[in-house]
């Protein structure tokens, strides 16, 4: 993949196990992130605001929260301009995914180790890194994503009626 981008540099060996190998602690980062936003925040704000609306009020303090280490990592303002689409997207997505899976938090667990791992298993490079082509494909795939389940939900996003 990174060679479509117009990458060519060559994997270090033994690059794949190493990836592998950091499925378990994306897991485990992801565990805490979702736990709160997923378990507990998309619950509670989904009975006022309904999925959509809930997942749009969780989008930007998940973006928020990630703006630090973008910075850190010498993100510039375009990149957080368009982290902010998809973590819109991404949030639609996840609460599709949670109420698709019968309100099952390992799903979106699952799903958000895997975009945070698929960013190294793409784009290998040493140290921190940000590729801003990768990032905006990535976003606005996922914005189309998110377009076509909230088009195809009618912005319910799979919810089913709570039980009294």
């Amino acid at each position: 993949m990174a060679h479509l981008a117009g990458s060519h540099f060559p994997l270090p060996a033994g690059y794949a196990a190493q990836v592998a190998m950091l499925f378990p602690l994306f897991m485990a980062l992801a565990l805490g992130e979702e736990l709160g936003w997923t378990a507990h925040a998309l619950e509670a704000l989904e009975t006022s605001c309904g999925p959509l609306g809930a997942s749009l009020l969780l989008a930007l303090p998940w973006w928020l929260g990630h703006l630090p280490s973008m910075a850190a990592i010498g993100v510039d303002a375009a990149g957080m301009a368009w982290w902010l689409l998809g973590a819109v997207a991404l949030r639609v997505l996840m609460t599709a995914l949670y109420h698709a899976s019968a309100n099952r938090v390992l799903v979106v667990l699952v799903f958000h180790a895997m975009l945070n791992l698929a960013r190294l298993a793409i784009f290998p490079a040493q140290g921190a890194h940000y590729v801003l082509s990768y990032q905006t494909t990535s976003y606005l795939l996922a914005g189309a994503c998110a377009a076509f389940v909230v088009s195809a939900t009618k912005g319910r996003l799979f919810f089913a009626t709570r039980r009294a």
